[in-house]
């Protein structure tokens, strides 16, 4: 926001704006992260997997249009039927690691009642959130080790080296933007700090 706020331009539609931290190289490039790890589960945790259905009979066609059509096509448009996976993630409660306001992102979290998919379905639903202040940031690195998802571009441009996993992610909100997506370190860990990678 204070970059806008210093171009004297408005705030762009398309940008999501959190009161967090960024990490990288900078708006300019399109290259940046919020210093926010990947959330971390409590032990013990499992991944599981349920299937959310949908299949519409006739009757709530005629709920949802004034005249049964002469036709349902199930296979596309508006009555498709859906039979899809839903990836879980079972645990008592999940960490993350962030950089930021405090007292901004407590406001924030109070509204978030849900995390994740089919919330309507009671998943993913906020039993409290709890907010604890840390002397270390662990929101990008802990240590030497990698914390969140970073675009292999950016450590590049950024001259860090490591051992670090890679694969297409977003690493960026909103995350169904595809241009938001890139070859990114999952995990590992960097060989070396250099004074050009400091946050």
């Amino acid at each position: 926001r204070a970059l806008y706020a210093e171009r004297g331009e408005p705030l762009p539609n398309n940008q999501h704006f959190l009161p967090l931290a960024v990490w990288g190289h900078g708006f300019v490039h399109g290259l940046w992260v919020y210093a926010s790890s990947s959330g971390i589960p409590d032990v013990p945790y499992e991944y599981d997997t349920t299937y959310w259905h949908r299949h519409v009979d006739s009757e709530k066609i005629l709920q949802m249009t004034d005249k049964l059509p002469d036709r349902i096509i199930t296979g596309k448009g508006p009555y498709k039927s859906y039979h899809q996976p839903l990836s879980l993630l079972v645990t008592s409660a999940i960490t993350w690691h962030v950089c930021g306001d405090l007292e901004q992102i407590e406001e924030l979290l109070a509204e978030a009642l849900f995390i994740g998919k089919k919330r309507s379905q009671g998943y993913g639903r906020v039993k409290r959130w709890t907010v604890i202040s840390e002397p270390v940031d662990r929101s990008v690195w802990n240590g030497m080790e990698l914390c969140r998802p970073v675009p292999k571009e950016l450590l590049e441009l950024m001259g860090i080296d490591g051992e670090f996993e890679y694969g297409y992610c977003a690493f960026k909100p909103p995350y169904h933007d595809s241009r938001n997506m890139a070859l990114c370190a999952l995990s590992g860990r960097r060989q070396q700090l250099s004074s050009s990678s400091s946050s």
